[in-house]
């Protein structure tokens, strides 16, 4: 016979397991058959609860799964209990075109996804519309149609060490893991405009700490997004288990690393001969001029910068190789138009029709951004339906 003890106890630990099934079930009616957005159709498990979304983000799987759901249900798909997934052209103007941060049709960032890192203050984590627009304003010089001219010659240097790899490697047995050789280039760039020092990794035939940090670090990232949108509440305790004293040391080092460039690019102060992402601020001695400044977007940019070019590029030589009809036409162009490849930049390249065709197809065909950049609906029309305010 159980005693009164064992019952209490029973009791204790069942009463939280049928108020957790009560929540979970009277939620899942609710978001099936109640919510603002039930009209919407997509897979069962997301339209009930967020099992879809974390399931499809953590797997890896994310921008195939998305397509496969569009490709079944069409252009708008409810991919969680209070998120839409659009895929038709016009909503990216209906979203993201609204560039008038006071307009009552802007639409926000979704915080939860962007504040993911602890890099304050930067251009690619800050959710408040005015920060940004002020560090937007900031940046856009450096990135400008005659700031990116004057930077050739940084970016050409890089690309000539590149070719002198190929020339020494490429024939080789062995071959040339271009994946990684592209990693290589795009890292060495932009560091380079952004902290003015060349950390020659194309030259060396080697990676380092800080490239490996950012190629291995998607899963943390991933999962850290799951559990920040449902159990906020879970995510030091689940940080502790996925960082270990090597993950937590890197980061500290990345951190400390970023700073001392930032330091030494404010002590080289600004060069009249060499333009860059931040050389103009350095000229009109911008407030922005600081450390601070210039670790947190340096470290942003090369973060953005680095993965996605390199993915991109390593696309496009794939297809091409893919596509000898295609190779070939190009090749025609590049070798009817240059003899040497000394004459090849972005000034002389901007006539080039097929070459121009062929990485704008590329971005089509294989966009390096494997998933959307959330926001909240103000109460606004997308592709002309109707999404509530706070989807």
């Amino acid at each position: 016979m159980l005693t009164m003890g064992v019952l209490l106890v029973i009791q204790a630990a069942v009463l939280p397991l049928i108020l957790v099934a009560t929540y979970l079930l009277a939620s899942t009616i609710y978001n099936l058959y109640l919510h603002p957005l039930s009209r919407f159709p997509g897979p069962y498990s997301g339209r009930a609860q967020d099992l879809w979304i974390s399931r499809q983000w953590i797997s890896g799987n994310w921008p195939w799964e998305v397509e496969a759901l569009h490709a079944k249900y069409g252009d708008i798909v409810r991919i969680g209990p209070n998120e839409l997934s659009c895929a038709h052209p016009q909503s990216i103007k209906d979203i993201y075109g609204q560039s008038n941060i006071n307009h009552p049709q802007f639409f926000r960032k979704f915080t939860t996804f962007y504040k993911q890192t602890d890099v304050g203050g930067s251009i690619g984590t800050e959710v408040d519309p005015h920060v940004h627009q002020t560090i937007r304003k900031r940046l856009a010089p450096g990135f400008s149609a005659s700031a990116l001219r004057k930077q050739s010659d940084i970016i050409i240097r890089h690309i000539d060490s590149l070719l002198d790899q190929v020339s020494k490697h490429g024939a080789s047995p062995e071959g040339m893991n271009m994946s990684q050789w592209f990693m290589w280039l795009a890292f060495d760039v932009i560091v380079d405009l952004s902290f003015g020092e060349e950390l020659g990794t194309v030259e060396l035939g080697q990676g380092n700490d800080w490239i490996n940090m950012l190629a291995n670090s998607g899963f943390q990232i991933a999962l850290g997004y799951v559990v920040r949108r449902r159990w906020k509440a879970l995510q030091d305790v689940v940080r502790s288990c996925l960082v270990n004293e090597k993950s937590k040391a890197m980061r500290t080092k990345y951190i400390a690393n970023a700073r001392e460039k930032a330091s030494r690019r404010l002590q080289r102060g600004a060069d009249v001969e060499r333009f860059d992402f931040f050389s103009h601020l350095l000229r009109d001695k911008a407030p922005e001029a600081n450390i601070d400044f210039f670790a947190s977007q340096g470290t942003t940019l090369v973060a953005a910068g680095t993965e996605t070019t390199s993915t991109f590029m390593s696309a496009l030589t794939y297809y091409l190789l893919q596509n000898p009809r295609a190779l070939h036409r190009l090749q025609e162009e590049l070798r009817h138009t240059f003899r040497q490849h000394t004459e090849i930049d972005g000034e002389s390249t901007k006539s080039l029709t097929y070459l121009n065709s062929v990485i704008e197809e590329g971005m089509r065909v294989f966009a390096p951004a494997p998933f959307g950049l959330p926001r909240v609906s103000p109460g606004a029309e997308v592709t002309g339906e109707w999404i509530p305010k706070g989807i």
